[in-house]
C-alpha cells in the first residue's frame, strides 16, 4: 500500500488584533527613534546657537549694522546682545522678580528636556529673531518681531511634536512668571515689549548665571 500523505494544517491568517499589535510595536519603535533623533538635533542646535551668540556680538558687530534698514528707533539704542545685557540686568534688580524668572525658565527648561522638539523650535525662533532684530530696528516696539517669533515657535512645535499645546504651555509658563515679577515686584515694563529676542536670550543667560552663582539671586 502506498503511504498516506500527511495532511498539512493551513497557517491561520493574521488576525486584525495581531495586526494592530504589530502596528503599535512598529509605531513605538519609530517614536523611540524619532525621540533620539530629536535629542541629537537639539544638541547640535544648542552648540551652534550658543557658539553664534558668543561670537557675533564681539567679532562681527558689523553684521547688525549691515542688516539695519532705515533709521534706528530712538528707544532702541542697543545694536547687539553684548550691549543689551547690562541694561537687562538693571531691569531685574528686585530679587523676587529674578526668582519669578528662574521659576518660569525652570518650567520651560523642563519642557525642553521632556519634549526636545520644543527646544529645537525655540532655537529656530531665537535664531530667526537674531536676524530680524536689526531689520526691525526702526520700529519703536517689538510687536512685529515678537509676533514672528511666537508664530515660528508654535508652528515648529506643532510640526515636530504634533502637540500645539506644548508650545502654548512654554509661552504661558515662561512669560506669566516673568511678567508677574515685573508688574508686582520690579514695577517696570518688561523689556521684551521692545527687544523680544534679546530679552529672551538674556533671560536664559541670567538663569544660567544664577544657577552657577555668577550672578546673585
Amino acid at each position: 500500500m502506498a503511504p498516506k500523505a500527511k495532511s498539512q494544517t493551513p497557517t491561520p491568517a493574521a488576525t486584525p488584533v495581531a495586526n494592530k499589535k504589530q502596528g503599535k510595536k512598529s509605531a513605538g519603535s519609530k517614536s523611540k527613534g524619532s525621540n533620539v533623533t530629536g535629542y541629537i538635533v537639539a544638541l547640535l542646535f544648542v552648540g551652534v546657537f550658543v557658539g553664534t551668540l558668543n561670537y557675533l556680538p564681539t567679532q562681527l558687530p558689523t553684521v547688525h549694522e549691515l542688516l539695519e534698514i532705515g533709521k534706528r528707533a530712538e528707544n532702541k539704542p542697543y545694536t547687539n546682545f553684548a550691549e543689551f545685557y547690562p541694561f537687562y540686568k538693571t531691569q531685574h534688580s528686585d530679587s523676587t522678580c529674578r526668582l519669578s524668572h528662574v521659576v518660569g525658565t525652570s518650567l520651560v527648561t523642563l519642557t525642553f528636556v521632556l519634549a526636545p522638539g520644543t527646544l529645537v523650535a525655540a532655537l529656530l525662533a531665537g535664531s530667526l529673531g537674531m536676524l530680524l532684530s536689526p531689520l526691525l530696528a526702526g520700529f519703536q516696539t517689538g510687536i512685529a518681531e515678537g509676533a514672528i517669533l511666537v508664530l515660528t515657535f508654535l508652528l515648529t512645535t506643532k510640526s515636530l511634536t504634533g502637540k500645539l499645546w506644548l508650545g502654548f504651555f512654554v509661552l504661558v509658563a515662561g512669560y506669566a512668571c516673568a511678567w508677574y515679577g515685573h508688574f508686582f515686584h520690579e514695577h517696570n515694563m518688561p523689556a521684551t515689549f521692545i527687544y523680544p529676542t534679546y530679552s529672551l536670550l538674556s533671560d536664559f543667560k541670567m538663569f544660567f548665571n544664577i544657577l552657577t552663582q555668577a550672578e546673585p539671586l
